[in-house]
């Protein structure tokens, strides 16, 4: 039997999570098949009940046993063909008793790991062991614990930061653990997008995390309708974030001036840097401008993280990196050559109004007034008193690399 922790969340809180016990220590609680082997229907129902009502008046509530009769009612009566109608509703009533505290006590305590606020040191959760499923067979309950949880701590927590602690979550490398991790993070996205909430922030990390996935094999394993419902949410993400995270390369316009940044060739600064400028005239792009996004995560404070990348020129094989120290082109955005890369070929990377900025140092990356010539524009990074986030000439788009989806490009 496969074993998966259905409460892999306590091991982010610190709480100890012990080996589960097939069968109860006190006589007055022993389950084992063993026992009620030979029992007419009525007094194993009975006995069932019994333990039920020790375990429901017992504190801390010990929720490995009571999943342990869960599964007992669940496979003695409830799926059996011959059991007397009336002993069968009797158990179902029970069974769904078990189920509704269970999902209650578990849900409790993943929102309290969820929710920073919440003392981690849940009492009823101390005994907690182990959730033992064979493939799917308890994976709707699961489910259930998990959007029960979300929906707890949702008006509690930056939907971002729930994100990235959902995805944290379960880093079991099995194929049903990735479905679980895929379905909280749907789940999640789609009670966003129902009650109408505005956040930046969680699109980027949606989209970071819906990346994470794309590149997984395990997506090829996911179910039929489960990987339709993964693919209508990456196809509803913004069209700037599907270039950026699921495509293998893109093309970056600045939305201010409406042009197209590349990497030049043959206009080198020295053997280790090139320049990179805007191309002024919008109906032209090449593959010059394809570049690749390298992220990489920062933890905040408040349990989120924040992005990093470094965009790679594809046709060149070189990184975008800041340059700090070159007189007269000092802040200017360069290309250098992969190897020994620069610090500040990585940049913090945001999203403002469904836009890209990148940042670094308390400076944005924007399209600059100044020209090199009449085809070639300096991008540069500016203090904050030159520039703000709601300036277009420090907004990106990723897109097409096609001059005629330019104007497309930019207008959605």
């Amino acid at each position: 039997m496969r074993s998966l922790l259905i409460l892999f969340f306590l091991t982010l809180a610190s709480v100890e999570i012990l080996a589960a016990k097939s069968a109860f220590s006190a006589a007055h609680t022993d389950i084992s098949t063993n026992l009620l082997q030979g029992l007419p229907n009525s007094e194993r129902l009975r006995f069932l009940e019994t333990v039920w009502n020790k375990l429901r008046e017992k504190s801390p509530f010990d929720v490995t046993k009571a999943l342990i009769l869960y599964r007992l009612l669940k496979v003695d009566f409830c799926n059996c063909r011959t059991i007397d109608p009336l002993e069968l509703q009797a158990a179902q009533t029970l069974q769904q008793e078990l189920l509704q505290e269970i999902t209650n006590r578990c849900a409790h305590a993943l929102a309290g790991v969820l929710n920073v606020e919440v003392p981690p040191d849940n009492s009823d959760f101390h005994n907690l062991l182990e959730f033992y499923v064979t493939d799917t067979q308890e994976l709707p309950l699961l489910l259930n614990i998990i959007y029960t949880a979300i929906d707890k701590v949702y008006n509690w927590q930056p939907s971002d930061v729930l994100a990235i602690r959902l995805w944290r979550l379960n880093q079991f490398s099995d194929r049903i653990s990735f479905s679980i991790r895929v379905q909280a993070q749907l789940y999640l996205y789609y009670k966003f997008n129902s009650r109408g909430d505005v956040n930046d922030d969680y699109l980027l990390i949606f989209g970071y995390n819906m990346q994470q996935i794309h590149n997984d094999p395990r997506q090829n394993q996911l179910e039929a309708n489960l990987k339709r419902r993964l693919n209508n949410a990456k196809s509803s993400l913004p069209s700037a974030l599907q270039y950026f995270y699921l495509k293998p390369n893109f093309c970056l316009y600045n939305k201010g001036r409406k042009e197209y940044i590349y990497t030049t060739e043959g206009m080198e600064i020295d053997g280790e840097r090139r320049f990179i400028f805007n191309w002024v005239d919008p109906s032209y792009v090449d593959d010059h401008g394809k570049w690749r996004a390298n992220l990489t995560d920062v933890p905040k404070p408040n349990g989120g993280v924040k992005l990093k990348v470094a965009l790679l020129s594809i046709k060149f094989y070189m990184y975008m990196y800041l340059e700090k120290d070159l007189g007269n082109y000092m802040d200017v955005v360069a290309a250098w050559r992969t190897g020994s890369a620069p610090a500040t070929s990585y940049w913090n990377v945001e999203l403002v109004n469904n836009e890209l900025i990148f940042s670094q140092d308390g400076k944005l990356m924007c399209a600059s007034d100044r020209l090199y010539d009449k085809d070639r524009r300096y991008v540069k990074a500016f203090d904050h008193s030159a520039y703000s986030y709601s300036d277009q000439v420090c907004q990106w788009i990723a897109g097409e690399c096609h001059a005629e989806d330019l104007e497309k490009t930019l207008t959605t």
